[in-house]
């Protein structure tokens, strides 16, 4: 990635972009309150966001690797072509991968796309990782239809309600996933340390013995000397389990 021009690239359409929204504004009636200055910007922050987010994504390529590259079944994956686009909703609005190069394997017969790989798609197909978190989170505090409303609010994509519910749901899914990966690696770990497996559950070495302490307050009929008020004290008790 050449970062002087991508930089040269998003500086031109950013100025672009702000131009036209200064010179809308000043061209509109009465001078703009605070409240209309702000409302603008945040209107803009996406565009200039998608504008970032779009040239960053392309300066990486088609991610073409050679005429072949290594599969997961062991044989060679071979390249086809780059011409399946591929556009993905981000939180910033849509971004489009114009050139994709792809690769086939002739044993197992899984396609791959290196460029996919290479930003960080992997399984999330339409809508990128980072917007499936944001539903996700959204979802697991509101009803689907409510965190569609709760993203549009605030500047995010509309996005249907069924696409939060499916892809917040997905994402739960992965991450349940990986945190299982996770715990048997670390139970692995514990095992092969000390050379036997272990047990879930430890069985316990003894008699355990289990002490539930409390207390209740009770008005006496004694009564205090000084401010004549009858007297609360606290009865202690205990259980042995």
């Amino acid at each position: 990635m050449n970062t002087e021009t991508v930089l040269a690239h998003i500086v031109t359409k950013v100025t672009e972009i702000l131009k036209t929204v200064v010179s809308q504004t000043e061209a509109s009636g009465p001078p703009p309150t605070l409240y209309d200055w702000e409302e603008q910007t945040q209107a803009v922050l996406p565009r200039i966001g998608q504008v970032l987010l779009q040239e960053l994504v392309s300066a990486q390529g088609a991610g073409l690797m050679g005429p072949e590259r290594p599969g997961a079944c062991g044989d060679q994956q071979r390249y086809h072509d780059q011409r399946r686009r591929l556009s993905v909703q981000t939180s910033v609005g849509i971004i489009r991968l114009a050139q994709r190069a792809w690769y086939s394997c002739p044993t197992c017969r899984l396609t791959r796309y290196p460029h996919d790989e290479q930003v960080g798609l992997g399984q999330a197909g339409r809508m990128s990782r980072y917007m499936q978190e944001q539903g996700g989170w959204l979802l697991a505090l509101l009803p689907g239809r409510l965190a569609q409303q709760t993203l549009c609010r605030f500047g995010w994509p509309a996005v249907p309600a069924s696409q939060i519910r499916e892809h917040g749901e997905a994402l739960g899914a992965d991450l349940e996933e990986e945190f299982q990966t996770r715990l048997a690696l670390a139970r692995h770990e514990a095992a092969r340390e000390q050379g036997t497996p272990l047990p879930l559950r430890q069985a316990p070495a003894g008699e355990r013995l289990y002490a539930a302490p409390d207390g209740v307050m009770y008005c006496t009929t004694e009564r205090d000397h000084e401010t004549g008020k009858v007297r609360w004290r606290e009865r202690k008790r205990g259980s042995r389990l």
